[in-house]
């Protein structure tokens, strides 16, 4: 295998779109969790970036491993490294265990209930849901929507703060809502797919027109969480200006989507735009408070 195809089959092995998320939200989790942003410890944020980018990776190479004979019956996954034979399960067995292994090893000589909580995510996320929840159960991506949701959590303790806090709690929910619109419109495109592999998801087992409800259902916690955030955290003009707009748009757009569903492409945009956009607010309107604090203090030379 020349080295360009390597990459580009590691690149699909280790699903890295999923992995910069992970670390974008965990990142902004950290920061969210800093009393003041003079505490940004920049060795320790970039030794964390590493490390769960080895979590990471390593856990979806796991899940890809162990998923490889169910993937040979899907199109949308056909084309992935080990179905196709680039990479043997074998390797990708080996390349897994060495990167979670590298990766908690580095958690833990920075901090010991970051690597703590990687760990059960990880368990969660490989046993529970990719060897259970996700092939028993239609409602399983709800389960699996916990582990999902813990890259922020992960990112919160980082600087040591109370991962039960209000703040890290509604980051955690605002993911765990957020993935049941993501995961069943995409489900519902590609129904065909995973029923011939045999998971027994939402709209196989119940039909598109129950499973749009519930995806109206969880979007309608997920915007209401976000619309609710000042009850959690500190809003201001990011949150006029950016917030409550994406709120409308997405209403707009699952309106759209419920009547005709064959539209789900821009449903599907808007929604994976609104969690970034979400997670950004809080940070821009901490700093622009800040900064405001900041200036006004100097004006009167304190």
């Amino acid at each position: 295998m020349r080295v360009r195809d390597f990459f580009k089959a590691y690149y699909k092995l280790s699903k890295m779109g999923i992995v910069f998320f992970a670390i974008l939200t965990s990142s902004f989790s950290y920061m969210l969790s800093l009393p003041d942003f003079s505490f940004f410890a920049l060795e320790n944020f970039v030794w964390f970036c590493i490390a769960f980018y080895f979590v990471c990776s390593g856990s979806f190479i796991l899940n890809q491993a162990q998923e490889g004979s169910l993937d040979e019956k899907m199109k949308r996954t056909f084309c992935r490294p080990i179905p196709q034979g680039q990479i043997s399960l074998y390797q990708a067995y080996l390349l897994a265990g060495f990167f979670l292994f590298i990766g908690h090893v580095l958690l833990l000589l920075i901090q010991v209930q970051t690597a703590l909580l990687s760990l059960i995510t990880v368990v969660l996320y490989n046993l529970f849901y990719t060897l259970w929840w996700k092939k028993k159960l239609s409602y399983g991506a709800v389960l699996g929507a916990i582990p999902g949701a813990m890259p922020p959590v992960i990112g919160y303790s980082l600087s040591g703060g109370d991962i039960f806090s209000t703040q890290s709690m509604y980051l955690f929910l605002l993911l765990f809502f957020w993935q049941m619109p993501h995961f069943w419109s995409l489900a519902i495109h590609y129904k065909k797919d995973y029923k011939r592999a045999g998971f027994p998801i939402l709209p196989v087992m119940r039909g598109n027109s129950q499973t749009l409800y519930q995806i109206g259902f969880y979007l309608l916690a997920y915007l209401g969480l976000a619309l609710s955030s000042p009850l959690f955290l500190r809003a201001g003009l990011m949150y006029v200006f950016l917030l409550v707009p994406f709120a409308l748009i997405l209403f707009y757009q699952f309106y759209k989507y419920f009547y005709n569903p064959k539209n789900w492409l821009p449903f599907f945009l808007w929604v994976n735009m609104s969690i970034l956009v979400y997670f950004c607010v809080p940070i821009l309107d901490k700093w622009i408070f800040q900064s405001v604090v900041k200036y006004q203090l100097s004006l009167v030379g304190l």
